[in-house]
């Protein structure tokens, strides 16, 4: 910032600046002088109204925070509310690095069944890196089965004979609970 107001910014003179050029502007500022609370206000500001990147960077500041189940809970209320696949995928991911990747699975489920079989190769990925290879399995198996999208049922397969012993096991070990989880 500048005496005289907000510096010119890569973004804004890219696309002819806006409000959420400037709340994320702020939240970049606020952020880099230490000012948390002020640059997750901004951030999800701009998030709530539209933009993805400030979504991802309230997001990343609250779980720095270590405020997980607020970020959890906010993302939870915004995929409610306008079934947001992406705030699913945030939450989930959040869970999963907070050691709560057994809460992520329905969150993950969701994303799959909101967003298609893609999703599902996605969130199953997510969970085999986080070391729980049976629900990455499921995910797996419910995106290979998927006859709408042949396109995605084949690196869905393939993607499950990497986890052994996948092959033998169920695909109806995790189900979908209608609700986002909150860590214990």
């Amino acid at each position: 910032m500048t005496a005289n107001g907000p510096r010119d910014t890569p973004s804004s003179r890219r696309r002819g600046g806006g409000r959420l050029d400037l709340l994320r502007w702020t939240g970049h500022e606020a952020r880099e002088a230490g000012r948390t609370a002020l640059a997750i206000s901004a951030y999800r500001t701009a998030a709530d109204a539209g933009d993805a990147d400030a979504l991802r960077w309230a997001v990343h500041l609250l779980e720095a925070d270590g405020r997980i189940d607020e970020a959890v809970g906010w993302l939870g209320r915004r995929a409610e509310a306008g079934g947001d696949v992406r705030s699913l995928r945030l939450a989930a991911g959040v869970l999963v690095r907070a050691g709560h990747a057994d809460d992520a699975v329905p969150c993950f489920t969701r994303a799959g069944e909101a967003g298609g079989p893609r999703a599902f190769l996605a969130a199953g990925d997510h969970l085999r890196r986080a070391g729980h290879d049976d629900a990455a399995a499921v995910l797996f198996r419910r995106c290979a089965d998927d006859a709408h999208n042949a396109s995605a049922a084949e690196p869905c397969a393939a993607a499950c004979a990497l986890i052994p012993g996948a092959a033998g096991r169920g695909s109806r070990s995790v189900g979908h609970t209608g609700r986002t989880p909150h860590p214990s």
